[in-house]
């Protein structure tokens, strides 16, 4: 569909998320520029997207702080997180997005009868190390 800015929009997915079951849309990561006839995507090569799906509960005390320390120590460089989570003993999908290093979140509905607990997350920012961020989202895993 055509929008007035150069390019077509389509649903495609840019690879950024090597987890088969992730379903978060990873689109819109191409120039909007006047002149972009290339259609690439005018970013630095150091700002890219990461995301993970994680299946069960996360603890939310090691989320609060896992997340409060990368904001401290990488805010700046994060440009924004977004994500839906399954906290231990909570009856409700939990969803959050930070910009830069404002971050609020909310209580949505709760899980379904048979729904799978899951966690979605994505992050976009500068100079991301993705085994860091899987690993640290991975001790915030209720054993």
């Amino acid at each position: 569909e055509e929008h007035g800015h150069g390019h077509d929009h389509h649903e495609h997915k840019h690879g950024h998320c090597d987890d088969p079951s992730c379903d978060v849309d990873h689109s819109h990561a191409h120039g909007h520029g006047a002149d972009d006839k290339s259609r690439t995507a005018h970013w630095s090569s150091r700002v890219s997207s990461v995301g993970f799906v994680r299946d069960g509960d996360l603890d939310m005390d090691k989320v609060n702080e896992w997340i409060g320390e990368l904001l401290q120590e990488k805010g700046a460089d994060i440009y924004r997180m977004k994500g839906v989570l399954a906290l231990k003993d909570t009856p409700t999908k939990f969803a959050f997005q930070a910009v830069h290093m404002q971050m609020n979140g909310e209580m949505l509905a709760p899980w379904g009868a048979g729904e799978k607990r899951q966690s979605k997350i994505v992050f976009i920012g500068k100079d991301l190390n993705k085994q860091e961020l899987s690993d640290a989202l991975d001790a915030c895993m209720v054993k």
